[in-house]
Formats: structure tokens, C-alpha cells, sequence
């Protein structure tokens, strides 16, 4: 009778421990994945509280070297740099940006790559006004 009982017990406690490791597993996946969503949302918080400085300080400068390609006709290395310290700001926050906005500074980061006498100049701040447009009045998506 003994050894009946210790193999009732012997059975149901293998298949306890084989549900209690299956759901363990599926435990661990979901916690994962809603520790990278936790992330997610975190980063995109706070993207919404500096959207407006990061905006405005970007729209500026955005504007004044576009102005200084198309009317004034300068377009050097400093401009650039001064673009690819623009696009740096842009790339921290780029996983949760549209994609729309992350084709835009992939097409600005292309052109930038270029040598500047190859550098489409009008093509370039029509990338820019246009990332600038979306940032202003777009929200941000979280998929």
C-alpha cells in the first residue's frame, strides 16, 4: 500500500513539476516582453516632455541653414556638420519614431555621406523642411 501511495505521488508530482516549468518558460517570455515595453513607453515619455525644446531648438536651426542654401548660396563643412549634429539629436530617439521620419534622416544621412560638391543641395532642404513639418505636427506611434 506504501509503495502505491509513493507512486501516485511520484506521478502526479512529475506532471506538477512539468506544468510548473511550462509555465515558468511562458512566464519569462512575457515578463520580457513587457519589460521592452516598459522601455518603449518610457522612452517615448520622455521624447513628449522634450519634444517641444528639441523642437523648437531643431526647427531654428533647420530653418537658418536652409535659408543659408538656398538664398545665401552657402553650403560648406560647416553646414554639414552642423546637420550632422542635427540628425545625432534625431537618431537617439529613432526607435520610436515614424518610420516616415526615420526614411527621412536615413535619405539626409545618405546625402550627407556624399562629398559636398555631389551633395543634391535642393533635394536635401526639402528633406529638411519636411522632417521638421512631421516632428512639429505628427505624434509619435508606439507598434
Amino acid at each position: 500500500m506504501l509503495n502505491t501511495i509513493t507512486d501516485t505521488l511520484n506521478l502526479y508530482g512529475g506532471w506538477i513539476s512539468l506544468i510548473g516549468l511550462l509555465f515558468s518558460i511562458i512566464l519569462a517570455f512575457i515578463t520580457g516582453n513587457i519589460k521592452k515595453n516598459i522601455k518603449i513607453i518610457l522612452e517615448h515619455k520622455d521624447l513628449n516632455k522634450q519634444r517641444s525644446k528639441i523642437i523648437s531648438s531643431l526647427s531654428k536651426n533647420i530653418q537658418s541653414i536652409c535659408q543659408n542654401i538656398q538664398e545665401d548660396k552657402i553650403f560648406d563643412i560647416s553646414i554639414v556638420s552642423e546637420l550632422e549634429e542635427i540628425i545625432g539629436i534625431l537618431e537617439q530617439h529613432k526607435k520610436i519614431l515614424p518610420f516616415k521620419q526615420r526614411i527621412e534622416l536615413t535619405y539626409i544621412k545618405f546625402e550627407l555621406g556624399k562629398k559636398i560638391n555631389n551633395i543634391n543641395q535642393e533635394h536635401l532642404c526639402k528633406s529638411l523642411s519636411h522632417l521638421k513639418g512631421t516632428l512639429k505636427y505628427e505624434s509619435t506611434y508606439i507598434g
